[in-house]
């Protein structure tokens, strides 16, 4: 696991929500820097799948903002919305996006399949139980 970010190295984040959490990974070519995971709490588990994913987003990267600095990061998401037009933003959506203008980041598409880190790290220990024992009995 890196200590640091090493500005010589690029720097990705790969991000998602769900109805209970957020999860994102910080890392280099040299390995991870980090993981975030977060439940959310009622009035958050009530955001729109756009909200999620843009709180999911503005949460981490506010958490490892001392780590990574200005530092250029590539933020991994599944949510295409994310990479469109912001013209109709509601107000916190809008000041989350306006805060996050302080980084140097840039947003890819990630395919929800190939997320898989993010993906888990933003479920429940009894989501990912389950989805374990289903792919156990696919199997045998």
């Amino acid at each position: 696991m890196c200590k640091i970010i090493l500005s010589r190295f690029q720097s990705y984040i790969n991000s998602d929500a769900s109805e209970l959490a957020v999860g994102e990974i910080l890392y280099q070519k040299d390995g991870i820097c980090g993981y975030f995971s977060k439940k959310l709490n009622d009035a958050q588990s009530r955001y729109n799948t756009m909200e999620k994913e843009m709180f999911a987003i503005w949460k981490c990267i506010n958490h490892w903002k001392g780590l990574i600095g200005g530092s250029k990061i590539i933020v991994k998401t599944d949510n295409k919305n994310l990479l469109g037009n912001h013209s109709n933003l509601d107000k916190r959506t809008a000041r989350w996006m306006a805060e996050l203008t302080e980084f140097n980041l840039s947003y890819e598409f990630v395919e929800g399949k190939t997320n898989i880190i993010a993906d888990e790290l933003s479920r429940s220990i009894d989501e990912i139980n389950q989805k374990f024992n289903e792919s156990k009995k696919i199997r045998n």
